[in-house]
């Protein structure tokens, strides 16, 4: 103890002893799940609610959302309920992934922008019906 003055090192040795008793006193405990299994409560809300959204990997979504990427210019598409991000639509912006934006088509409808602002999807609809065949967005 050499490192401390001497008029500090009891204050400083209680410090310590205190320390270690109350970082002795902070073991872990039990998770709640745990507890409440051990008790027989079955499954947490938490796994109740995944159980209902679940879809299985191969398995078809029974809806598909169509949300607007906003200031990104893209479209994404997410099943539902599992809510899987299924697909990305470039619209007003150049896509890496697909190469949208790079070959000299898309570039051409492209024009000049580098970035765009896409709101409202909206379904093509037949008598009232949404029949699914385009997408429109603005």
């Amino acid at each position: 103890m050499s490192f401390i003055r001497r008029k500090y090192a009891p204050w400083t040795i209680v410090g310590l002893l205190a320390l270690a008793i109350f970082a002795g006193r902070c073991a872990p405990s039990a998770p709640k799940r745990a507890e409440r299994a051990a008790a027989g409560g079955g499954q947490s809300d938490l796994a109740q609610a995944a159980m209902k959204t679940y879809v299985a990997p191969g398995d078809l979504d029974e809806y598909y959302f169509f949300a607007s990427g906003g200031h990104s210019g893209q479209v994404y598409i997410y099943g539902v309920p599992s809510m899987r991000h299924l697909s990305t639509i470039p619209v007003f912006t150049p896509y890496p992934a697909t190469g949208y934006g790079f070959d000299d088509e898309s570039k051409k409808m492209l024009g000049n922008l580098t970035w765009g602002d896409v709101h409202h999807p909206a379904l093509s609809e037949t008598g009232g019906d949404y029949d699914g065949r385009w997408l429109f967005v603005n």
